[in-house]
């Protein structure tokens, strides 16, 4: 019985022919029978693939290696240009500092530009540093304070801008927008906000009758006054992660758990907390 080839990239694939009368050719796959133009293969992929169901064109080898193929290539083109860019800045502004900085650790220099290569004596002697110490004291104690209270007002706000009442779109873009802000600028504004004498929250404790606070010069409100400005400039993050987490949970289940006698609480300990968890 004749036979046609019908390539796609490196494979090929033979179709029966089943009749040549006439200027036309028949073609039969899976007992379907395709006429078209002598010659015309294109047009019997074309005719096959809207023909047949899925399943069958799954079962297929050339039908399925051309679908697949012509995917594959589509997907991998799409991701590399969203990949490409971060990739760049990547391995520009984060990869290479971090790896320059290593190989700088590692020698001495001078102000004329001379380096003399003194292996890890620079590591040695910040762990014999005083500073060090109390740097890495401070830094583990601002994690310990911060983080818990980030994820914690985050997830208050969340709460809040997904009660959908009125104005919480506004208030959402109030909440995210310090997170764009850089860290100049935060510092810069916290410290004009906690400054002595003529800062704002100065005036306000004077407003109260409180006195003023040095808030700059005393050891526990510094430590306030950092977690004041870390949690109003990077909380808009979190909150917009848990309002995302709360958004996908279905409405079924929180009508559900009304149905069968729960309250506010204990919704949001049962429910909201235990589906938002790998949030």
């Amino acid at each position: 019985r004749p036979w046609t080839i019908c390539r796609s990239s490196s494979r090929r694939f033979w179709i029966p022919i089943t009749d040549r009368a006439a200027g036309k050719w028949k073609y039969r796959v899976r007992n379907i029978y395709f006429e078209t133009a002598a010659g015309n293969t294109a047009a019997v992929l074309k005719k096959a693939a809207m023909e047949l169901n899925s399943n069958e064109i799954g079962g297929i080898p050339w039908i399925s290696h051309i679908n697949q193929s012509s995917g594959r290539m589509r997907e991998n083109i799409t991701a590399w240009c969203f990949i490409i860019p971060f990739l760049l800045f990547f391995l520009c502004f984060l990869l290479y500092p971090i790896l320059k900085g290593m190989k700088l650790s590692l020698f001495d220099a001078t102000l004329g530009g001379r380096t003399f290569f003194i292996g890890i004596q620079n590591y040695a002697a910040m762990f014999q540093d005083k500073g060090f110490w109390q740097a890495m004291f401070n830094t583990l104690f601002f994690v310990v304070i911060s983080t818990p209270t980030i994820v914690l007002v985050g997830f208050i706000f969340a709460m809040f801008i997904n009660s959908r009442l009125k104005g919480t779109i506004f208030i959402r873009t109030c909440f995210f927008s310090p997170y764009v802000l850089s860290m100049s600028v935060v510092t810069g504004l916290w410290i004009f906000i906690f400054q002595p004498y003529t800062g704002l929250v100065t005036q306000l404790t004077n407003v109260l009758g409180i006195g003023e606070m040095y808030w700059l010069n005393t050891k526990w409100l510094v430590w306030l006054a950092i977690l004041i400005t870390t949690v109003w400039w990077t909380v808009g993050f979190d909150m917009i992660l848990f309002l995302a987490g709360l958004q996908d949970i279905p409405e079924d289940i929180y009508e559900a758990a009304r149905i069968d006698g729960a309250n506010s609480r204990q919704m949001l300990f049962s429910v909201t907390i235990p589906m938002i968890k790998d949030t």
